[in-house]
């Protein structure tokens, strides 16, 4: 999932994930996902996927909705 600025992958054959600003590091770098200060980042663009999947019909979208509660502490 990607917008202007950030890039969120999720990897749910093991619950990885990455975020990368886009901006700032184009190369895709340095993975923002755990670090604090990007949750809301992380959390918005996790839902944004949530939706998608669940628009698909993906039914790992059950197992991201339990991935996205790292974001919420």
């Amino acid at each position: 999932m990607r917008d202007k600025d950030f890039k969120f992958v999720w990897y749910p054959s093991d619950d990885t994930d990455e975020l990368y600003d886009l901006r700032n590091d184009p190369l895709e770098l340095t993975n923002l996902a755990k670090i604090p200060k990007y949750r809301k980042v992380a959390l918005r663009m996790a839902n944004q996927l949530e939706s998608e999947l669940i628009r698909v019909a993906d039914p790992s979208a059950e197992r991201l909705s339990f991935q996205k509660q790292l974001y919420m502490h």
